[in-house]
């Protein structure tokens, strides 16, 4: 499923953004809190239930690590890839709910 992959990926992506930060705690928080918040998301998506209370906050803090934290162009860029994805499956989840 792309969503879940692009969950997948961003937090492989976070995990190697703990490696890069290690020496800011600010952005070691706001990662932990979006890893929290995704594999949550991913659970729920996983069991086909779409919780779009939760998926709010989730981008919004996967935007502000984007926004914030020091990471590199490269991962930068895939995050905001994994930012739109997200979006679009927000405005585009018809038939998702569990069945």
């Amino acid at each position: 499923m792309p969503v879940i992959d692009a969950l997948y990926r961003q937090r492989l992506r976070s995990a190697r953004g703990d490696q890069e930060t290690s020496r800011l705690s600010a952005d070691q928080y706001r990662l932990a809190e979006t890893k929290r918040d995704l594999n949550d998301l991913q659970s729920k998506l996983e069991s086909r239930r779409y919780d779009q209370p939760e998926l709010d906050p989730t981008i919004n803090a996967l935007e502000k690590v984007v926004a914030d934290n020091n990471i590199g162009d490269r991962d930068r860029e895939m995050l905001q890839d994994d930012l739109r994805r997200l979006r679009d499956f927000r405005e585009h989840h018809d038939g998702y709910e569990a069945r």
